[in-house]
This record gives C-alpha cells, structure tokens and sequence, in this order.
C-alpha cells in the first residue's frame, strides 16, 4: 500500500513539475466521517490526485488537541493527526493563571502570576512584578515613563520603544524625522530609511516601499505562480518580485503587499498602542490582560497585526486553515462576525417595531377619519 502511495506520490509531482498547474490549493473536508476518537483524529492531509491540502480542525474546545500544520508537507503520503498540545508558554507577572508552573516567575497567586517587588534581585524582566523591568543592576525598576530617557527598549512600557534616548509610543514617529538606530517600530510608517552622511549611517522614518496596482487586503492581487510582481519605493525607483503561493482555495498566487501597503492596518496599531495595553513589558503585546480590558481593539489589534506579519497564513485563506494556521486569528474573525449578526439582529428588530407602529398609528388615523366622515354625512343626512 505504502509503495503504492509513494508511486503516486511521483507521479503527480512529474505532472506538477511538467505542467505547471500553480499552487496547491487548500480546502475544508470531513476527513473523519466516522470517527469518534479523539486519540485518533485525521487533522490535515495532502491529496496527490488534486494537488490539495484538505483540513478538518481538531476538537480544540472539547479536547485541547492541536494540529501540528508545520509539518505538512507535499510529499506527505500518510495524514497529520491531532496531538496534545504539550507545549505550555509561561506567562509573565500579571497575567491570568491557575498553577505555578503556567508563570514565568512561577508563582500563581489569586488566579494571576506574581513576580517580585521593586528593588529585589532578578535575571530577567519576567522575575519582576507588572510595571517593572530587570535593571543593569539586577534589581527590578520602574519601567521608565514614555519621553523620559532610556538606555534600550527594554527599560520601556510593552507599548513604547527607546529611540533617540527617551521612551516613545511606538509608531509615533513622524516621516522624515531622524533615528538612533534602525528602528522601524518607532516610525508612523514602520520603515527607516538607510543612508549616509559624511561618512556616518543615517536613519530615518519614511514612506515604505508598495505594490503596484494594490487595492487593500480584501482585494488581494492574485497571479499565476512564478508571476512577476511590480513595487515601488518612496523615492520613485522600482524593483520586482515573483508572487508566491499563499493558503487560498485556488490555486492562484499572490503578489504580497510590503509595509507600505499596509496603512490602514498601521492606524489600528497606533490606536492600540495609545491606549497603553496593561501587559508586562517583558511579556507579549497581545497579552490576555489587554483582551480584558478592551476585547473589541485587542481583536481588531491583532488582526491587523497577523495580516502585516502572516499575510499568506490568512489572505482568502477557508476558515479551517485559519483554524489550524492562525487560530486567534479565526477566533477574532468570528468574534467580529457575531458582532455583525447581534447588531443585525437588532436592527432587524427596530425596523419590525417601526413598521408595526407606523402600521397600529395608520390603522388608527384610517378609524379617526371614518369617524369623522359618518359624522359629516350624517349631518348633511339630518339637515336634508
């Protein structure tokens, strides 16, 4: 059987080399029809005879079961299964827990880690308690408040980043204006501009390099694989890329935008970074205290992030890659598309009861003014 597999295996990567079919596509099926065991749940597999990679999510929710997608591959002949997700990330001072060893400090207590005071020892940033980092020193300090100095980013909120000696919210930066360093996270446009000047580098915050003929990530510019796609520098000169394959049910490729591109996505990150997420700044800047505290933006945040950093994971990609691939990503999608039914509903609702008493309102002016015609005509009829 397996020689069998491998036989075809070859023969379709002679066809795909021969013909040049483009991209595998990626679909949703229903790879476990008959199956009710969690220990042995197919989660992703590569069909040769389609030249498709086919996914059914495994039952995260009722199971806590992952798909390890990272290891599809082509030349795959058996199917991925669902595994138990072992890999446990620490989370630092401040975050929700439930046992000591989910913390980096490795104390959970009343349900969230604890790290340690102000002026105890430490060795890294994550020993230290929200609002604190590890100093040159060794001891947890203050974390230095945005525009006053600083030595490196790390002495900084999660939402501010050191540039020019002083603290700055990050993508704050206006174009044009000049940097320390290399620091694109600093710039309102995410790209620094290398240079020289008298023999020093220079660094400066300027308008990233975009696609030609891009129209936002909701119209995503779709080639033939191998196709060469055309961008543009601030400074007028051009330069080509091929397109490459991305998770799409067809199997067109893409021309994937560069930072340039990504405006809107930018203003939504500069929006969450004013905001000033409650996450350590040694822990992540999506972190589950800033889901708490304003669930709606952290989504909207996070979205925007992955569509800059992950745009092949995401673009046109079916909901059960985004599932296997991009799980937070799927989940802010849904969150978002509830949103929309809710309100939908509502209006719905609203505009039912606008009918209704426009309708109770023209029922009852239709009686008033029969009333009022029986009354004249009975006059008139008494008079004659």
């Amino acid at each position: 059987m397996e020689r069998t597999h491998f036989l075809c295996l070859c023969l379709q990567l002679c066809l795909l080399g021969a013909s040049g079919m483009g991209c595998p596509t990626y679909k949703c099926k229903s790879l476990n029809q008959a199956n009710t065991d969690p220990n042995n749940y197919k989660c992703a597999e590569y069909n040769h005879f389609t030249s498709t990679f086919e996914f059914d999510p495994c039952p995260h929710a009722a199971y806590g079961l992952f798909c390890q997608v990272s290891e599809l591959d082509i030349t795959d002949v058996k199917p991925l299964k669902c595994e138990i997700d072992t890999a446990q990330v620490q989370q630092a001072p401040g975050e929700p827990c439930t046992f000591n060893d989910q913390c980096a400090s490795n104390t959970c207590m009343y349900g969230n880690c604890i790290g340690y005071s102000e002026g105890s020892s430490c060795k890294s940033s994550l020993d230290c308690n929200m609002g604190l980092y590890c100093s040159d020193k060794g001891v947890c300090d203050s974390v230095v408040k945005t525009g006053d100095k600083c030595g490196d980013s790390g002495q900084c909120s999660i939402s501010n980043v050191c540039v020019n000696g002083k603290c700055a919210l990050k993508l704050s930066v206006k174009n044009g204006d000049s940097l320390d360093a290399n620091t694109p996270s600093a710039c309102q446009s995410s790209y620094v501009k290398v240079g020289t000047d008298k023999g020093k580098t220079t660094y400066t915050c300027a308008e990233g390099p975009k696609l030609k003929d891009y129209q936002g990530f909701q119209h995503p510019l779709t080639v033939q694989e191998g196709y060469q796609c055309y961008y543009e520098n601030s400074d007028g000169s051009k330069f080509e890329k091929k397109a490459v394959c991305g998770k799409a049910e067809t199997n067109q490729a893409f021309c994937e935008p560069q930072i340039g591109d990504f405006e809107e996505q930018l203003k939504i990150l500069q929006d969450y970074y004013s905001q000033n997420p409650n996450c350590h700044t040694g822990g992540s800047l999506f972190c589950q205290n800033a889901k708490i505290q304003n669930e709606a933006a952290w989504y909207k945040a996070y979205m925007a992030h992955v569509q800059m950093n992950h745009y092949l994971d995401v673009v046109s990609s079916p909901n059960c890659v985004l599932q296997s691939y991009q799980k937070e990503y799927f989940n802010a999608k849904a969150y978002f598309q509830a949103q929309k039914d809710h309100d939908s509903q509502n209006n719905g609702i609203i505009i039912a009861a606008v009918v209704f008493l426009v309708s109770v309102l023209g029922i009852a002016f239709f009686v008033r003014f029969s009333q009022v015609n029986f009354v004249i005509c009975s006059i008139q009829i008494s008079k004659k």
